[in-house]
């Protein structure tokens, strides 16, 4: 019984079930080595992508590089780089994972509207990474234990982080109302515009019914407080105004305010216990 077959063949189908459209591998995927991930394919309801992972035998990449989906009209490409493991992978190479974007980034521009690169990269080929001059419209980093509660601007491409071992979802909501014209992020403003409306609020609730005037006649200093407070939000508002294709970003912590989906709970708990029964040690997901 292969322990990692095993979990493999279970995430696999987690992320049939899930809905995915591709992955990028990372991390411990690799310690099966080539056979592992051959068995593991034709499983999989999505796309595997890598644009440097490579079969030692015949030398040709693993998987397709890239994914190319149409959502809405606009056709997104996907592609996958991969930092080499410190650990041995039998029956894989990796090629320089810049050198591979590189390489299938000029024919993917000529395919899509927007690229989306998903990079599981340490942190010295990530800083290559990032110097370089790319023409791409998102970036989704693994393989780090760091994580963004906003989009990371570098060279000019949004850079989201969600951490490592599915403790976060990112979710990225992008508007295209003109798409001559670039994407920008709006996250930050949001996320004031929340500040301030909770501060607000709070005002509000104390004042119970009675204008702020009226409740905080003998409290300048509050009044002050929350005048600014109204002047930032406007200001909020005519910036967010002025944006023509705005795109979000949230990160969502999986804690115990997340429910869990019955079913995949119940799937999850199944594969603990099978697992235990065949002598292998898994902590559960709470």
């Amino acid at each position: 019984m292969n322990q990692h077959l095993e979990s493999g063949e279970f995430i696999v189908q987690s992320y049939n079930l899930l809905g995915y459209h591709a992955v990028n591998l990372g991390g411990n995927d690799f310690l099966g080595g080539r056979e592992f991930l051959q068995e593991l394919k034709p499983l999989a309801k999505f796309s595997f992508v890598s644009a440097n992972v490579i079969d030692d035998q015949t030398h040709a990449l693993m998987f397709a590089p890239y994914k190319i989906l149409r959502v809405n009209k606009k056709r997104i490409g996907i592609i996958g780089i991969t930092s080499k493991p410190q650990y041995v992978a039998e029956g894989l190479e990796f090629n320089d994972p810049k050198a591979a974007l590189e390489k299938y980034l000029p024919e993917l521009k000529k395919q899509t509207d927007y690229i989306v690169v998903l990079a599981a990269l340490n942190q010295k080929d990530e800083a290559r990474l990032m110097e370089a001059n790319l023409s791409v419209d998102f970036m989704l980093m693994s393989a780090t234990f760091r994580y963004s509660r906003n989009l990371e601007p570098i060279n000019g491409i949004p850079v989201a982080r969600v951490g490592y071992i599915g403790k976060y979802i990112g979710f990225i909501k992008a508007t295209i109302d003109q798409p001559d014209k670039p994407l920008e992020d709006i996250s930050k403003i949001r996320f004031q515009l929340k500040y301030v409306a909770e501060r607000l609020q709070s005002f509000t609730n104390e004042a119970k019914g009675k204008s702020f005037e009226e409740f905080y006649k003998d409290k300048q200093s509050i009044l002050d407080i929350i005048k600014n407070l109204q002047q930032h939000e406007q200001e909020l508002k005519r910036q967010e105004s002025l944006v023509v294709n705005p795109i979000e970003f949230e990160l969502i912590p999986l804690d115990d305010a997340v429910q869990d989906e019955p079913a995949m709970r119940q799937k999850v708990n199944s594969f603990v216990e099978r697992m235990k029964g065949l002598g292998f040690t898994i902590e559960p997901t709470h």
